[in-house]
């Protein structure tokens, strides 16, 4: 998505582990009258261009844009310099879907001022267990989150194997798994060779993504 970036994320760093992953929620202003993601895409298809969906970053915009590859829609990005900006547009009518981090959706949505349609995780997710996944209409849907730890390239293996194996440890500990849980994220803890081989697979899926969709990198 960037023409120039001032480092290469496979050459200049050493992968150590991922920490945690964790779905998105897909939301709407409750003046939607889709309830469900069936319902959404119908309506999609119905208003082609005319429903827009709020951006803050790269992860948004491309799970949104990956939503209508897949669903086979057209929604329109309005990007936000921040996720505030992007909920209270949301709020506000200004546009009519997002997709946000549960910890900050899910305040909204259980006060009602806005509705939930699916988590963006190939599976439901025990804090909201009745919540279907996007993944239940588009078989093969997944956006999620994740938080790692890396070092500068050519960190000597022996040191990278000792930093992942306190880190696994620490995250596999059940007061953290359950403070992560508390926050919809996922403890993973992966080997090096686990973690490096999902940026690998991420790179070659958003690149094909980012195609698919005619992006211009910027």
């Amino acid at each position: 998505m960037y023409i120039k970036l001032p480092y290469d994320p496979l050459r200049d760093f050493a992968p150590i582990t991922q920490i945690t992953q964790g779905p998105y929620l897909m939301v709407v202003n409750p003046s939607v009258p889709a309830k469900t993601v069936p319902e959404f895409i119908t309506l999609a298809k119905s208003k082609p261009g005319e429903i827009n969906y709020a951006s803050t970053g790269a992860n948004n915009l491309l799970a949104m844009e990956m939503f209508n590859h897949m669903a086979g829609v057209k929604t329109v990005n309005v990007a936000y310099k921040g996720t505030g900006q992007a909920v209270q547009a949301l709020l506000g009518g200004e546009v009519q879907v997002f997709i946000i981090s549960p910890l900050v959706g899910l305040p909204q949505m259980k006060a009602g001022k806005l509705r939930a349609l699916a988590l963006t995780g190939l599976q439901r997710s025990p804090m909201l267990p009745d919540l279907p996944t996007v993944a239940e209409t588009l078989p093969g849907f997944e956006s999620v989150v994740w938080h790692s730890v890396v070092a500068p390239a050519k960190t000597p293996k022996p040191i990278v194997d000792k930093l992942a194996q306190e880190l696994i440890r620490i995250v596999k500990l059940p007061d953290v798994k359950e403070k992560l849980n508390s926050q919809g994220l996922e403890a993973v803890g992966s080997t090096p060779e686990e973690f490096g081989a999902l940026i690998k697979n991420e790179i070659a899926l958003y690149a094909k993504l980012v195609k698919q969709i005619g992006y211009q990198p910027q």
